[in-house]
């Protein structure tokens, strides 16, 4: 990673991670597409709950993406035990936010629909569904942080099988608790979040026991090394805190959209979720490759080759730009058939095509964007990046209210909002990064 070709270790890096998440976006819409069996409410209940599971997973990002940037630096440096006890501190930290999202999963559910607007059946579904996956939180904390850790040492080929295992079992699992097949009880929308709890569940246990065997890079140090050790903690945190914060703030702007979106009924709360999970085609494809960069441009600094990791940005961010670029076709030939695999009411394929057709101009800036955010992180540089991403997305939401309900464009004015903020977001990111003040970074 540290010499010889740029592209060469990118790829070797890369295609694991990325198709990792592509194999994560294509069950995530498959769970839609089976929840959509269910009928409309239950693909609008579904929405919301979504959009709150990525705050979820951003209390895991604050970890994974902080141990991740810590550790990369350690090894790139020579510094395994450190590396070492890093791990030691993220495990720590995953158990006990596992416990207290446990403890208030199910309040955290009724307060959010309670304020969203949406009707009953809506809200009682969505309820049952958020707060089982709020339960099970601490298997995908420890997920995120496992997988992050093997990434961070540049082995991305052991998470890429475990994951494809267990998102596997949870394609096979959502059907048979949906809907009762094989003599299980039919569970409807609470059946998808037990298949998704269960799925993470194995995937921890199977990381588990790669690590006890001793072939992950980073090292396990003696259980008299297991000690909480606060600042190690702290740093993890302050690495992470930031770079999460942009995925927690896009649940934020996501759940008040939703509430603009139910002043105009169901039916947009509906179209909402399902163009989130689709645009998330791009923003996954741009995640694996960034974690990829992530770990390049960590290892390259600790490294002392800053003008590498430089290098490994741009031409990340371009292979990124050119699959967002080739989702925009998709979205801009094919809308109205890309839509109808998760509906077949023809009002909600009809408002889905509109949606799709706005949303492919952004993607090219949105893979843009989220490869250059993971080169941020990699050099633990987070907090100018994290300013301009947060204030853009924030934006949305007054801009929001502003063109949709009080200049009256309604649901269209929204989706213009969200496609044109992705868009500066993209722009403003790359030129940040060109200043090259992350390189004189320390952490």
């Amino acid at each position: 990673m540290t010499s010889g070709s740029i592209s060469g270790a990118l790829f070797r890096l890369g295609w694991p991670v990325t198709l990792s998440f592509f194999l994560y976006t294509s069950f995530v819409i498959i769970d839609s597409i089976w929840i959509g069996r269910l009928g409309s409410d239950a693909l609008a209940a579904s929405g919301p709950a979504q959009f709150a599971s990525w705050s979820i997973y951003a209390i895991g990002e604050i970890i994974g993406i902080g141990a991740t940037a810590i550790i990369a630096r350690r090894i790139g440096a020579g510094e395994m035990r450190d590396a070492g006890l890093t791990l030691v501190q993220g495990c720590w930290m995953v158990v006990l936010a596992g416990m207290f999202l446990a403890g208030g999963g199910t309040i955290l559910a009724r307060t959010l629909y309670g304020h969203l607007g949406t009707s009953e059946i809506v809200n009682a579904l969505g309820v049952r569904y958020l707060s089982i996956l709020c339960y099970g939180a601490v298997f995908q904390f420890a997920g995120i942080f496992l997988e992050s850790v093997l990434r961070s040492a540049g082995d991305m080929r052991t998470p890429l099988f475990i994951t494809a295992g267990a998102l596997a079992l949870n394609a096979i699992l959502d059907p048979v608790l949906m809907f009762g097949w094989w003599g299980a009880p039919a569970l409807g929308i609470a059946g998808a979040a037990i298949a998704t709890v269960g799925s993470q569940a194995l995937l921890v246990v199977v990381y588990l026991l790669y690590f006890r065997t001793g072939r992950a890079t980073v090292p396990v140090l003696p259980r008299a090394e297991w000690k909480f050790d606060s600042y190690i903690s702290r740093r993890i945190i302050q690495v992470g805190m930031p770079a999460s914060a942009i995925t927690f703030l896009f649940t934020i702007v996501y759940l008040f959209l939703t509430r603009f979106l139910a002043e105009f009924g169901t039916l947009p709360v509906a179209i909402l979720g399902v163009g989130n999970r689709l645009e998330a085609i791009t923003y996954l494809f741009g995640h694996g490759l960034s974690i990829a960069t992530s770990t390049m441009v960590g290892q390259n600094l600790g490294a002392g080759k800053p003008d590498r990791a430089e290098r490994t940005a741009w031409y990340a961010s371009a292979i990124a730009g050119g699959f967002g670029l080739g989702v925009t076709t998709l979205f801009l030939a094919a809308p109205e058939w890309t839509f109808s695999w998760f509906s077949s009411d023809p009002d909600v394929v009809a408002g889905g095509a509109v949606f799709l057709r706005i949303l492919a101009i952004c993607q090219v800036f949105m893979g843009v964007e989220v490869v250059i955010y993971g080169a941020f992180s990699g050099a633990g540089d987070t907090i100018p990046p994290t300013l301009i991403s947060t204030s853009l997305n924030l934006a949305r939401i007054p801009l929001a209210w502003f063109v949709g309900i009080d200049l009256g464009y309604g649901v269209l004015g929204i989706w213009w909002m969200i496609s044109i903020s992705c868009i500066a977001r993209g722009v403003l990111l790359s030129l940040w990064f060109r200043r090259n003040k992350w390189k004189d970074k320390i952490i």
